[in-house]
């Protein structure tokens, strides 16, 4: 996948769906584990999801997946309805404006209309403070040969938020983050405690940040845009287990090495590690999993903090997976996501679709694979 092109189109996706009318960096899980409650560790077969679960098991099937397309929008709705619906949140983002910018040329007649503005600008924030409009994309290819010797993957994999923050000055911060990473994925299993796989994925890793700040006049910029790009290494480490009776474990660390970026308006954006454990009962029909993310992560983009537990089955009848699913946050206090999924199968050919949502966020992906 050339990042040349799909950067720009992640952007444009951005520019769409960030906007108050439409509308950590995290990624959006694939379409079977979202189907699934965003269970992965255990049972993913894209080796960026659990290198180690390229050599878990004696399957030796090549396994291709040329395009998986996700995206996630949280609170579209209330957005929406806020933007469209109030006179208040209407009026920052077209009167207000104007004024704001009328009165940055000096052009202002009347002194006591931007008061006016100003102060309706200012409820349109606390109101707006309410709605947290942010957005996530992704895009993903890969390729891997599992074995138990030396299993073998590579991907390239690019995703990204971008949200709407108020400030408590008044102002109006967009932020967004764009990375890409790019990553060979290695495997092997020892006879440790049983036979035990061990995964490591060395990755290339582009981090692009960008901010808009629309300021009050009287504070200088009212409208300013800037961007920056960090370039570094890092590595994923996993670790999984399958036993005899159907019972698979895994864990995986990623983002080893912290990364600490400084946007061009000087507020850190850190990429930490991320630790994750999972089980999962694979039967002849059905598989079951759970997944936990063992500390939490704040997103940049938002604020928001986030620690995941997730839980789901899949059922294979015929030449189609019916999946379902339920996730949680454990750091704050909010409502769960419920998942559905449906994958079909015929001649090697894969193609899985998911969506999950509640009142607040929507997700949906699509994925086409292909297995040798």
């Amino acid at each position: 996948m050339d990042s040349n092109n799909v950067r720009p189109i992640c952007w444009c996706v951005f520019a769409l769906i960030a906007t108050p009318a439409s509308a950590s960096t995290e990624a959006v899980a694939d379409a079977r584990a979202l189907g699934m409650g965003e269970t992965r560790v255990a049972i993913a077969y894209s080796p960026q999801l659990n290198p180690a679960l390229l050599s878990s098991n004696n399957d030796k099937k090549l396994f291709w997946e040329p395009a998986t397309l996700a995206v996630r929008i949280a609170d579209a709705k209330r957005v929406r309805a806020a933007v469209t619906g109030d006179y208040a949140v209407r009026d920052y983002y077209h009167g207000a404006g104007y004024a704001a910018r009328a009165y940055a040329r000096n052009s202002l007649q009347e002194p006591g209309l931007w008061q006016g503005q100003e102060r309706l600008m200012l409820r349109s924030v606390q109101r707006l403070s309410q709605y947290a409009a942010r957005a996530d994309v992704q895009a993903y290819a890969g390729l891997s040969l599992p074995n138990p010797v030396l299993g073998v993957g590579a991907y390239t994999n690019m995703y990204g938020s971008a949200a709407r923050v108020p400030a408590a000055d008044g102002a109006m911060r967009e932020r967004a983050t764009l990375v890409n990473e790019i990553g060979v994925a290695l495997a092997r299993q020892f006879a440790v405690y049983g036979d035990v796989a061990f995964g490591i994925t060395p990755k290339y890793v582009d981090i692009l940040t960008y901010e808009r700040v629309a300021a009050r006049p009287e504070d200088g910029d009212y409208d300013r845009r800037q961007e920056q790009l960090t370039h570094a290494f890092n590595m994923d480490i996993g670790v999984a287990r399958r036993y005899e009776t159907g019972w698979s474990l895994g864990g995986v660390v990623t983002n080893l090495v912290p990364m600490n970026v400084t946007s061009v308006m000087g507020e850190e954006f850190r990429l930490l590690p991320t630790v994750r454990f999972g089980l999962a009962l694979q039967e002849a029909k059905t598989t079951y999993a759970a997944d936990i993310d063992v500390v939490d992560q704040q997103n940049w983009v938002d604020g928001v903090k986030r620690r995941y537990f997730g839980i789901g089955a899949e059922y294979q009848w015929w030449v189609v997976q019916w999946r379902a699913g339920y996730r949680h946050n454990l750091a704050v206090d909010q409502a769960g996501v419920v998942t559905l999924g449906m994958g079909l199968q015929a001649f090697g050919f894969h193609i899985d679709t998911a969506v999950a949502g509640n009142v607040h966020e929507l997700s949906a992906t699509a994925q086409f694979s292909y297995r040798i």
